[in-house]
């Protein structure tokens, strides 16, 4: 097993070498959501919001048939952290009247959506509109944050006669080749994956402590947790320690938990696999609607002192997540 985890540490260290020294040749044109006119499809992934920005869907229905019949539409936005984006509906003739309106004109929404009730863990917010349109499309939706925060979602746009548009081509626009250049200091707290000798890299140093706060994680990110445990006492005994996780979505988050001598030789370059992490979260089942995981790990230490655990995005898009580390 300690052969697998080297391996892999190693492949990680040598794709983030790689892509520290050479940025992407090219830049797509196309659809990105920055308005109406690039107005993405729903994908079923999550995307991350930041503060300042907006992000466009579109969508079609046929209108109403010959009997006078509309077609039902319902637009559905999970929503991690709990109140950080709100979204509303445009038609295509808003949106033109919106464009060209006075500065004191106020151009409404034909809807909003409106928040049900939080699920049992209360950090995945649901937003619903449900309407219907006597005319054919397009239709739009708007995506925004509420706030200074950076925020995660996921939409569904569904119906009887809901479409979407054919997403065209993207088409590679070249741009001057960046030179080589070393990997920066992370920001405070959050580092890359580990490489095979993080001289540079100050995480576990500057270590932050648990407090079971939801934080947002992006793609290829991690942050450092540090605790202290007394060890053993004089009878032998030493205090369970278990760490848990609640992450969404599923599936792209991880932990792993490491002694000092541990990172000692990491920070060092020693390639010692039996003192790379002495554990890794297991992944339990996912909550009752399914958009929430929650990852546990559990054990001893018979020598007292400080501890650390990494949290690390294992997938393709952000991740939110909550750690708490519980000593008994």
């Amino acid at each position: 097993m300690f052969g697998k985890i080297s391996k892999w540490m190693r492949c990680v260290a040598a794709a983030l070498c790689l892509i520290a020294a050479l940025a992407p040749a090219a830049l797509a044109d196309g659809p990105d959501g920055s308005g109406p006119n690039k107005a993405l499809t729903p994908s079923g992934e999550w995307k991350q919001l930041t503060a300042g920005g907006a992000h466009w869907y579109i969508f079609q229905t046929p209108g109403a048939d010959s009997d006078g019949n509309v077609a039902r539409v319902t637009v559905e936005v999970q929503v991690a952290p709990v109140d950080s984006v709100r979204f509303s509906v445009w038609t295509d003739e808003e949106l033109r009247r919106k464009a060209t309106a006075a500065e004191d004109e106020t151009v409404e929404p034909i809807g909003r959506g409106s928040a049900e009730p939080l699920d049992d863990l209360g950090i995945v917010q649901k937003l619903v509109w449900a309407g219907g349109f006597t005319m054919p499309g397009p239709y739009f939706v708007c995506i925004e944050p509420t706030g200074t925060r950076i925020s995660g979602y996921v939409i569904k746009i569904s119906g009887d006669k809901v479409s979407f548009p054919a997403q065209p081509a993207t088409q590679p626009k070249a741009t001057a080749q960046p030179k080589a250049v070393a990997p920066q200091v992370a920001e405070r707290a959050i580092v890359s994956a580990p490489p095979a000798a993080p001289k540079a890299v100050s995480g576990p140093d500057d270590a932050l402590t648990a407090a079971g706060d939801w934080k947002a994680l992006g793609k290829d990110r991690g942050h450092w947790y540090a605790f202290r445990i007394p060890g053993a006492d004089t009878d032998g005994n030493a205090s369970q320690i278990t760490i848990e996780m609640q992450s969404a979505p599923p599936d792209n988050a991880s932990f792993s938990v490491w002694t000092p001598e541990g990172l000692h030789l990491w920070k060092t370059g020693v390639a010692d696999e039996a003192t790379l992490p002495v554990g890794r979260s297991s992944s339990l089942e996912l909550d009752d609607v399914g958009t929430v995981q929650k990852s546990v790990w559990s054990g001893q230490f018979n020598i007292g002192g400080v501890y650390y655990v990494y949290v690390q995005n294992t997938g393709v898009q952000p991740a939110y997540y909550a750690l708490q580390v519980m000593v008994k």
